[in-house]
């Protein structure tokens, strides 16, 4: 089904300001004491008002609050307008500033992707409860896992510039390197909970559909978007069990992994679920 006009021109809008938003964050970055650091604030804002106005406005339309979690436009405009609310938090606090600079990309990049999902089937369900939940854990996943692989970016870059060995801008701008290896920690292990257990309740609807018959159990195990996400899973339960118990893969090490897992799951939301034909 096409976008009404006024959506999306308004979509269409915030994709161009999430654009623009990412070019000023990483302006931002080479010059921290720049004073239109104020007007990102308020854009990065005004993108996430601009979601939000049309994920309403959808919702109300159809009359079903799940009908945000079937649709796959909406899905991924959700994701969008997630990351860009994380990232407008990050603009403010100083404990995480700079991670706006990673964040916004990704977010555009989710924005740009939604328009790929215009007319595409509703995604199939069996039982309500176990969809909305498991749908909601995997946002929420997603999130934090993405949050996580961005804290890393953040910990090589500043890394790298450490390593250097000569000024930088990032230098009292940035939180040091032990708070961002706590704050990748972090978001991934929130983040691999919340994942596990969308895939279980992921399982028990696949269960609901082998059962009506909608889906053989041999589509489902070989499906690639089901089979990348138990690899995503288990590269996150090996890095966080690695960070707790091998001492010498912390630092760099999980960082290089946090982004890598990162963009590898990006990749999965984005590309190969285009391609499941059981998901």
């Amino acid at each position: 089904m096409a976008l009404p006009a006024e959506q999306l021109v308004l979509t269409v809008a915030a994709a161009v300001m999430l654009g623009a938003a990412s070019s000023g964050a990483a302006h931002r970055a080479k010059y921290p004491h720049d004073k239109s650091s104020w007007l990102l604030q308020m854009w990065t804002v005004a993108i996430v008002i601009i979601n939000a106005y049309v994920l309403t406005v959808r919702t109300v339309a159809a009359e079903d609050v799940r009908h945000v979690l079937t649709n796959r436009f909406d899905v991924t405009l959700v994701f969008a307008t997630t990351l860009t609310a994380v990232a407008a938090c990050a603009q403010h606090l100083s404990r995480i500033r700079g991670l706006d600079g990673f964040l916004l990309p990704v977010a555009a990049l989710f924005q740009v992707f939604a328009f790929v999902q215009v007319g595409e089937p509703l995604l199939r369900y069996d039982t309500a409860t176990w969809f909305v939940v498991h749908q909601l854990s995997l946002i929420a996943a997603g999130t934090f896992l993405v949050c996580g692989g961005a804290g890393g970016a953040v910990y090589l870059v500043l890394w790298r510039a450490l390593r250097r060995k000569q000024p930088s801008p990032l230098f009292g701008h940035l939180a040091p390197l032990q708070a961002w290896e706590r704050f990748s920690r972090w978001n991934l292990v929130i983040g691999f909970v919340l994942l596990s257990f969308g895939i279980l309740t992921g399982i028990c609807e696949a269960t609901q559909s082998v059962r009506a018959e909608q889906a053989t159990r041999q589509a489902w195990l070989t499906d690639a978007f089901i089979v990348g996400s138990f690899i995503v899973w288990g590269l996150y339960g090996a890095a966080i069990a690695a960070s707790v118990f091998v001492p010498r893969f912390r630092g760099r090490r999980a960082a290089q992994l946090a982004l890598g897992t990162g963009a590898l799951l990006v990749f999965i939301l984005l590309v190969v679920e285009k391609v499941s034909k059981v998901h």
